[in-house]
């Protein structure tokens, strides 16, 4: 589901610059497609570092899209950085089930999608 999210994001650049930065990361960075779910962080950063400015409303579209994908309540902020965070966590299981509260109290809504679930779409079994 995040590969899709980060093709479609890229896809807005054109085929063959989607390609290139795909080639890129292969190349400069040792980061197959298949490993930037597990790596969206560096991933992002490389972006942002790479393109300026210009990377963040393609970052800010994949993640919007993976949440939306998830049924996952967005995490509504205009720090992309906390967005990445957050995306972060969510790959890793890191927030409560749907109703439950962290330790703030701040509820974080997985909509019923167990941690299991969450875990294979961060290794890229689903």
């Amino acid at each position: 589901m995040l590969s899709d999210a980060i093709d479609e994001g890229l896809s807005v650049l054109g085929e063959m610059p989607m390609q290139a930065i795909y080639g890129a990361l292969e190349n400069d960075f040792d980061m197959q497609k298949a490993d930037i779910p597990a790596r969206f962080a560096e991933f992002s950063r490389i972006l942002r570092d790479s393109m300026g400015s210009a990377a963040e409303p393609i970052l800010k579209f994949i993640i919007d899209r993976f949440y939306h994908e998830l049924q996952v309540e967005p995490n509504h902020t205009t720090d992309l950085e906390d967005s990445i965070t957050h995306l972060g966590m969510i790959l890793k299981g890191d927030l409560p089930a749907s109703g439950e509260r962290d330790q703030s109290g701040n509820s974080e809504v997985l909509e019923g999608h167990s941690t299991d679930f969450v875990g294979s779409i961060a290794s890229g079994t689903l």
